[in-house]
């Protein structure tokens, strides 16, 4: 009698058998389901992985830049003016915005206009020059931050992307924002070959890719508990064999990237370099997870789908 691990095991063992091979002609013919997929299954549809931004508005990165610089250009003209008696105006916030200036000619200027003098400037300029950001003119030390790329402290206040809450945002909305067509053949690489970097949303994450992200696994999970479907196999990136796991525990367990029938009725699968989950099965089977409204998806797709962009 054959182990209940082994015949976990025969599943993807299954799958890469029975997958049609490419032959290194994925540049004339395209990158198709039935490359992901054994083509046995009545029908397909692609669940798209999420995109991530901020919450609260939606900014362009140009913006971000933008808001960034003149807060702190308002942070350090505030300093000066309070610490040091120097009014510096617009002079510090044009330069920041306009990126076209010499910092320490910029600083030198500015303190020869209010007296200063000889070693008075040359030494708070060594000390931009060699980096030390304990400047003895210690109000610039945010303008010398904002200069230095490798800085850690560089827009601690400002630039708190990691810190933000995130919300998911659909394909085809985030389409929708960068004017752009979208397809089912649309992957991770539409947006950066389409979009110039400043014009992305500020804090954007690209969906995630290699395997099913929380909101997948715990959308499969709702519908196959809808089924009356209590047990999987599933495999991960880190192992080639696949194991049995319930149903109730796919929300909780990362680095999934199959989610499979152990009698191989249906699986939920994403490939390698991709940022999308193929679901597989009866026709009934994958139009009732289409219908569910769990996820984003495609409409119903056959075998011979091409899943990367047509050049």
């Amino acid at each position: 009698m054959v182990s209940s691990n082994r015949f976990m095991d025969t599943v993807s063992s299954w799958i890469r058998a029975n997958t049609v091979k490419t032959d290194g002609g994925i540049q004339k013919t395209g990158f198709r389901i039935k490359h992901a997929v054994p083509p046995v299954f009545e029908a397909y549809a692609l669940i798209y992985h999420p995109y991530r931004i901020p919450a609260g508005e939606i900014v362009f990165e140009w913006e971000q830049e933008i808001r960034a610089k003149r807060q702190r250009a308002e942070r350090v003209t505030r300093m000066l003016k309070e610490e040091y008696g120097v009014a510096v105006g617009d002079w510090l916030l044009v330069a920041l915005e306009s990126e076209r200036y010499n910092l320490e000619e910029l600083i030198a200027q500015k303190l020869r206009a209010y007296g200063y003098t000889g070693s008075q400037i040359d030494k708070p300029l060594k000390a931009v020059r060699d980096g030390l950001l304990r400047a003895i003119l210690q109000p610039l030390q945010n303008l010398v931050d904002a200069s230095l790329e490798d800085s850690e402290t560089a827009d601690a206040e400002v630039d708190n992307r990691e810190t933000q809450p995130k919300r998911e945002i659909s394909w085809k909305a985030i389409y929708q924002i960068y004017g752009l067509p979208f397809s089912d053949q649309a992957n991770w690489s539409t947006l950066s070959r389409g979009v110039k970097p400043e014009n992305r949303i500020w804090g954007e994450e690209m969906p995630e890719m290699d395997r099913m992200p929380q909101s997948v696994r715990s959308a499969i999970a709702r519908f196959l508990k809808s089924r009356g479907i209590d047990q999987t196999a599933v495999g991960s990136r880190a192992a080639q064999a696949t194991r049995s796991l319930a149903v109730e525990e796919l929300p909780t367990v990362e680095d999934l990237y199959l989610i499979a029938s152990p009698s191989r009725d249906w699986l939920f699968i994403t490939p390698h370099d991709f940022c999308r989950t193929i679901i597989a099965g009866k026709r009934a089977f994958v139009a009732d997870f289409l219908k569910s409204g769990y996820a984003e998806v495609s409409g119903l797709l056959g075998a011979e789908h091409r899943l990367d962009e047509r050049s």
